[in-house]
């Protein structure tokens, strides 16, 4: 069970089964569709993981996160039309920060008294005490500046940032709910989730070493060329390659039946 499991549903219910020890990028979402590990990406660390929940604004007024992210307007002027002078200060506070630590968050969570805006900040509380058995919780962060993607994610939705071996901290991962994308071409009420990797950067970080591997392509010419092609995939059969010669002698026959 990963990040998008959990996105994916109101709560969480029961822990992963194995704990996570350190801070693999490959155990947060490195796992083939069958539960296998990814182990291409061992060895890529996790710096810090960001959770958003863009329905703290939302729950207010429709599209009000959109709102903040495109237009120039008044944080302050449109809260007052909702919230007391205390919570509109707390919000305020968080909208300002680029991440706040979750020590920090809960304190002030405690402060809210809009039940609505709270509850929305409860349910990222809910997501972070899932989250620490996979990351130390000093990894773990808070950010309502972070409208990113108000177009297609629903509500909840995190950022997973590496250290690149040239030490820049990058953005290598995205992901959330898109129920209401999903909607727009699935009449069925389905619950989406997605995630974008930065695959570019990825492949970068990765280390790997190139096997050597033998490959015959081989194009349905004439009968000169089938010949020579087969004598070389005769004569390759009894070295050891990645691919099993007979098999592609046999394609090369198929290729001229």
């Amino acid at each position: 069970m990963g990040l998008l499991d959990l996105i994916g549903r109101k709560r969480a219910r029961d822990k992963p089964q194995n704990s996570y020890e350190g801070q693999d990028f490959f155990y947060l979402f490195g796992r083939t569709t069958s539960g296998e590990n990814v182990d291409e990406f061992k060895g890529i660390k996790v710096e810090f993981i960001q959770l958003s929940n863009k329905n703290i604004f939302d729950v207010l007024e429709k599209d009000l996160s959109k709102k903040l992210r495109f237009e120039d307007i008044s944080i302050e002027a449109i809260l007052g039309k909702y919230l007391c002078n205390n919570d509109i200060e707390i919000i305020k506070y968080l909208y300002e920060k680029d991440k706040i630590n979750m020590e920090l968050l809960i304190s002030l969570i405690s402060k809210i008294s809009n039940k609505l805006v709270k509850q929305e900040f409860i349910k990222v509380l809910v997501l972070y005490e899932y989250v620490k058995n996979f990351l130390p919780a000093d990894c773990i962060y808070f950010s309502l500046s972070n409208l990113y993607g108000t177009g297609h994610y629903s509500s909840m939705n995190y950022k997973i940032f590496i250290r690149t071996k040239s030490g820049d901290i990058f953005d290598i991962a995205d992901g959330g709910r898109i129920d209401d994308m999903v909607s727009k071409f699935n009449k069925v009420n389905v619950l989406g989730v997605c995630m974008g990797i930065g695959t570019t950067v990825l492949s970068q970080e990765i280390e790997y070493e190139i096997e050597d591997r033998i490959m015959i392509l081989v194009e349905k010419i004439d009968v000169k060329i089938y010949k020579n092609c087969l004598e070389l995939a005769n004569k390759l059969s009894g070295y050891q390659s990645f691919f099993n010669m007979n098999y592609i002698r046999d394609i090369i026959i198929l290729l001229f039946d």
